[in-house]
C-alpha cells in the first residue's frame, strides 16, 4: 500500500512538471524593462510573428526635447546609426553607448542629424544606447549578433 502511494505522488509530480514545462520555440524572443539605474525589472516573451512578422531589422523611435530619435537596425553586426530629427544647431547632443553589465564602451560628444555607432569589435550581446539632448535622456537596449 505504501509503495502505491509513493509511486502514485511520483506520477503526479512528473505529470505536473511535464503539463507545466514549455519548450523553447524558435524565433522567438524576449523583451526585457529597465528601471532608471540599469537593473532587469521584468522580462517578456514576444513570439516570433508578432515581434518581426518579416524577420526585417526593427528601427525604434522617441520623443525627446522635441526631436524624434530614431536608433536603426536593432539587431545589428556592430554598425548602426541614430538619427536625430530637426537637430538645432544650439542643441547639444551626445550619446553614449554601455555594456548592460554597466561598463562604458563608447561616446559620441556634438552628434549630428545621423550619427553611426560602431561597435564592431565588441562581443556580441546587448547594450545600452544613451541619447542625451540638452539635459533630456532616451535609451534603447539594441542587440550586436
Amino acid at each position: 500500500m505504501a509503495m502505491k502511494k509513493i509511486l502514485t505522488t511520483f506520477a503526479f509530480c512528473i505529470l505536473t512538471i511535464l503539463c507545466n514545462a514549455q519548450p523553447p520555440q524558435a524565433g522567438n524572443q524576449f523583451q526585457y524593462s529597465y528601471d532608471q539605474t540599469g537593473n532587469r525589472v521584468y522580462r517578456y516573451l514576444v513570439p516570433a510573428r508578432i515581434a518581426n512578422p518579416n524577420n526585417q531589422p526593427e528601427a525604434y523611435s522617441q520623443q525627446a526635447a522635441g526631436q524624434t530619435i530614431t536608433v536603426f537596425p536593432n539587431p545589428n553586426r556592430g554598425k548602426m546609426d541614430v538619427r536625430i530629427d530637426n537637430l538645432k544647431d544650439e542643441q547639444n547632443a551626445s550619446i553614449k553607448v554601455f555594456s548592460t553589465a554597466g561598463s562604458f564602451v563608447k561616446e559620441y560628444k556634438n552628434t549630428k542629424e545621423t550619427t553611426a555607432i560602431d561597435i564592431e569589435k565588441e562581443p556580441a550581446g546587448h547594450y545600452v544606447i544613451s541619447v542625451m539632448i540638452d539635459k533630456t535622456v532616451k535609451e534603447w537596449v539594441v542587440m550586436k549578433e
